[in-house]
């Protein structure tokens, strides 16, 4: 499994570089829930995991041991970006997170799957994620579990080997 998920991050790497934030804002910054300003040179030569949740989809609330693990594993190397799409008030989700210990940035506009970062993002569905490399390209989607801690892995190694 590990050689075989080394040739498809090696394979997708060929891709055309571009930043994490380009989907989501034309100007390269964005803030997040809790009012910090993300952008795009924070997530320059890092790994960046992209998480599209809400509270309310299963299969999301699922992964979030996976996210936490990675999120303490891997420190400045991977940043994690979640895409909230719940349409519930900020409050309520910052109590939300804050009960479920979760400490990456969110990014949240509470007006769910129609909502403006969804359709930048052509989520119809949920879950989604972005996986991009340290250079910005694009490597993976929807990766999940194993597959997702095996990828990063892969592509935390490479970063830190050139």
């Amino acid at each position: 499994m590990q050689t075989l998920l080394a040739l498809v991050v090696t394979t997708l790497l060929a891709g055309a570089p571009s930043s994490p934030l380009d989907r989501l804002t034309s100007t390269g910054r964005i803030t997040t829930l809790n009012g910090e300003t993300l952008s795009t040179g924070d997530l320059r030569g890092r790994v960046v995991l992209v998480d599209v949740w809400a509270t309310w989809c299963a299969p999301c609330l699922a992964e979030m041991p996976t996210l936490k693990r990675l999120h303490e594993t891997h420190g400045d190397a991977l940043r994690i970006v979640g895409v909230n799409v719940d349409s519930l008030p900020r409050r309520d989700l910052r109590q939300w997170l804050a009960r479920k210990d979760i400490r990456w940035p969110q990014l949240f506009d509470g007006r769910g799957l129609r909502g403006p970062l969804s359709t930048r993002l052509n989520v119809d569905s949920l879950p989604r994620s972005f996986l991009y490399d340290a250079d910005g390209r694009l490597v993976a989607t929807d990766l999940r579990g194993d597959a997702l801690t095996g990828a990063v892995a892969i592509l935390v190694a490479r970063h830190h080997t050139r």
